[in-house]
């Protein structure tokens, strides 16, 4: 099977371990098998069932198939002998699996349930996507580690074992072809140019890496598509060069013979990819013994390695794709390693005699349908389809106190899939007396502010191992650079695995962040925040912030138009200019009403903030028209205050935290919200009403129209129900525990 990637404490990658053949088990113990998808066309999608059902049935499994493309013609299921096993519709089966495009769930017909050879090209699916798998399949046999990794991230927690995907049947194609002449070194490319297959990056590489006094050609086998602007890409690159190399773009039609002569022809096939979920060029070409240029990440990794291709380096970048969710990434390939991979690949003939006769060998072994059909076969015969249990772990964070971190880590930590596995908090010393409560159990407070209890907590997280892996909640304001110089070594000792949130990514970057090698996991809450630790030569993980679901009640007094905020009382948080909005807005409607649920904090920022609050209003004589509360109050007490909102409004200022735990309340409170563009809620602006300029009159004048229109304020509430639905605790939970077993 396929080992998946991990991260050394150095940040250097490791190579993933190749796929292997793996034992078969017994078929007959599997029982019948339905096998639901396309099967009769030409599409990627019905060659794979195809030749899947095929080795299946030569493996001795009792196999029926359902195709879902009849519509097409039968010819191809008469020449692949498939016929025989054809089905119109879905009885009782043991086991149901579907390999189709959109992979519906609902409606099968099996004791277990499941999804094969499935492919998915970048980091994570989008969260109704995951919720589906989790509630109705038992498991999903991906097509690559990646596959699987992307799944699990995604908070999927059913069994996701690798099958991969085979590619031998090219080898059928070339016995009797004729290689197509050649006159230069040929790199060849076969996509659809999509985006997502990097065009950009391919052209800017090769035009650095030759010119046109190389005996090289760049060969583009596309199709035409209306996102295919290759030709373009071409034409614009090349203007930039003085002498640029030779390109070719062939859009036309080839059958299997055809583009197996294109194979024979090149010197070496490139595919470096922003996102693979196998990479079947690439396998296809090792069959025939040609070397190849891949992404060290993605898909293709499980069988492009150190060992069998020469691999570009790349980093993350937030997914553009149309089927992305907010949280999915790409990697973007570096030019400049993608250039030199192309000069290898032309200029040193001995090493790519050796990277391909190792892959030549890996893919007789392992990239054939045979080989996937065993993968297959030994999945299904594990009976006991088990989900798994959450990993031991540790926590440094602030814990019970008035802070934004706190709860984040009490309600990720207390009220989700982890809280089972937390064994112990390393917390912040408070400034107030702790009364002794359940809270406080399995809390040790030594951390702080100075140098003095920093030391102490590193001694003692240093010589107390309580679980193999430790979760450090981090932000800049609590630990300097130095700091977690100090400390990093200290987590180490005796543990397994270092992860840590950042929840101010841009802070934590602006001084020298090199003690971050020493995490093996690095957690960030957007995929913006991740694409910028990748500018800074760091790897990432999204781990988006959940939502508490609180079921506010609601508002009992339909005569006033109550607009809400809440979160601590901060500068950026624009409460001035809200309160100013209010007045203004009661000017054209007098049932409109504020409550400020604003936790004022210690630092003279917050308490010159207040004052000035209360003078505003005390001036604009708003007195019997705004509630203040200026308090940390539990969860039970803001559902009281914020219960009467008909809307909560959030006109934030910049700020560079990785998310809003404030604006959730809205969510949480199931309430309409009204956002200013700030980067805290990139998530949320989706299902939200947007001010796009923070003066008074603008935001007056959003509050009006939400006011005075029932249909326009509601019009996100069953986007933003989902989003709570899809953003809880558990599940977020759920895939903070996957974070644990995938990096």
């Amino acid at each position: 099977m396929v080992d998946s990637t991990r991260d050394r404490p150095n940040g250097e990658l490791m190579d993933r371990q190749e796929i292997r053949m793996t034992h078969s088990g017994d078929p007959s113990t599997i029982g019948r098998v339905l096998i639901e998808g396309q099967f009769c066309g030409f599409a990627s999608l019905s060659i794979v069932n195809r030749h899947l059902a095929k080795a299946l049935l030569q493996r001795g499994l009792d196999l029926r198939i359902l195709p879902t493309d009849r519509s097409e013609g039968e010819g191809e299921l008469q020449r692949a002998g498939l016929a025989g096993i054809t089905v119109a519709h879905a009885d009782p089966v043991d086991v149901h699996l579907r390999n189709a495009w959109p992979p519906v769930t609902h409606g099968m017909a099996g004791k277990r349930n499941g999804l094969v050879c499935w492919a998915w090209e970048e980091s994570e699916i989008p969260p109704l996507m995951a919720m589906r798998f989790n509630r109705d399949l038992d498991l999903i046999m991906t097509t690559a580690g990646y596959v699987s990794d992307a799944l699990r991230r995604s908070g999927v927690n059913i069994p996701c074992p690798v099958v991969g995907n085979g590619a031998d049947q090219i080898l059928s194609q070339v016995r009797h072809n004729q290689p197509l002449e050649k006159t230069a070194k040929r790199l060849l490319h076969i996509s659809t140019c999509l985006p997502r297959k990097a065009p950009d990056e391919l052209v800017e590489a090769f035009c650095r890496a030759f010119n046109d006094r190389d005996d090289v050609e760049l060969y583009i086998k596309t199709s035409p598509n209306p996102h295919n602007v290759v030709r373009r890409i071409v034409e614009d690159t090349q203007s930039r060069f003085s002498t640029p190399p030779r390109i070719v773009i062939d859009d036309s039609t080839l059958d299997g013979a055809g583009i197996a002569r294109l194979y024979q022809s090149a010197t070496a096939v490139v595919l470096v990819s922003k996102g693979e979920g196998f990479g079947l060029p690439l396998a296809e070409a090792m069959h025939l013994g040609i070397p190849v240029v891949a992404a060290r990440l993605g898909g293709q990794a499980d069988f492009c390695t150190e060992r069998t291709a020469l691999l570009v380096e790349s980093r993350p970048a937030k997914s553009k794709s149309h089927v992305a969710s907010a949280y999915g990434l790409w990697e973007d390939p570096d030019v400049e390693s993608f250039a030199k991979a192309l000069q290898q690949a032309v200029d040193e003939p001995e090493l790519t005699r050796r990277l391909s006769a190792n892959a030549r060998r890996l893919a007789s072994d392992s990239l054939t349908w045979d080989a996937v059909a065993s993968r297959v076969i030994s999945s299904l015969s594990t009976q006991q389809i088990s989900r798994s249990s959450t990993p031991s772990f540790e926590v440094v964070s602030t814990w019970n106190e008035e802070c934004g971190i706190a709860t984040y880590s009490e309600q990720l930590y207390g009220e989700s899939a982890l809280k089972d596995g937390l064994a112990h908090v390393w917390a912040r010393r408070s400034l107030k007396p702790t009364e002794a409560n359940s809270k406080e159990n399995g809390v040790t407070r030594l951390w702080g502010y100075d140098g003095a209890s920093l030391q102490r907590f590193a001694d003692q997280v240093g010589n107390t191992t309580r679980a193999p892996v430790i979760w450090f909640q981090h932000h800049p304001g609590y630990f300097s650079a130095e700091d977690m110089r100090k400390v990093v070594p200290a987590l180490r000792r005796g543990r397994d695995r270092l992860i840590i949130t950042l929840h101010n990514v841009h802070e934590t970057l602006q001084s020298n962040a090199d003690w971050l090698s020493g995490f093996d996991v690095i957690v960030a809450h957007s995929a913006e925040d991740v694409e910028e630790l990748g500018r800074a030569g760091f790897r990432g993980e999204v781990l988006p912030h959940g939502v508490r679901i609180l079921g506010a009640p609601q508002r009992p007094d339909p005569d006033n138009f109550v607009v809400g905020t809440f979160g601590f009382l901060t500068e950026h948080k624009n409460l001035e200019l809200l309160v100013s909005a209010v007045a203004l807005a009661r000017k054209s409607d007098p049932r409109i009403r504020l409550v400020l649920a604003n936790a004022q904090r210690v630092e003279r920022q917050s308490r010159v903030a207040r004052s000035r609050v209360d003078a505003l209003i005390k001036t604009l004589k708003l007195e019997d028209h705004v509630t203040a509360n200026y308090d940390f109050l539990p969860d039970e007490e803001v559902v009281k205050l914020l219960a009467p909102c008909d809307l909560l409004a959030f006109p934030y200022g910049p700020s560079p935290e990785g998310a809003s735990g404030a604006a959730r309340m809205a969510i949480a409170l199931d309430r309409p919200t009204l956002l200013s563009n700030s980067d805290v809620f990139r998530d949320l602006l989706p299902f939200s009403h947007l001010v796009r300029n923070l003066d008074v009159e603008t935001l007056a004048e959003a509050i009006l129209g939400l006011a005075q229109d029932n249909a326009i304020r509601t019009l996100h509430d069953r986007a933003r129900r989902r989003y709570a639905e899809t953003h809880s605790w558990e599940v977020v939970g759920q895939r903070a525990a996957n974070l644990m077993r995938i990096s």
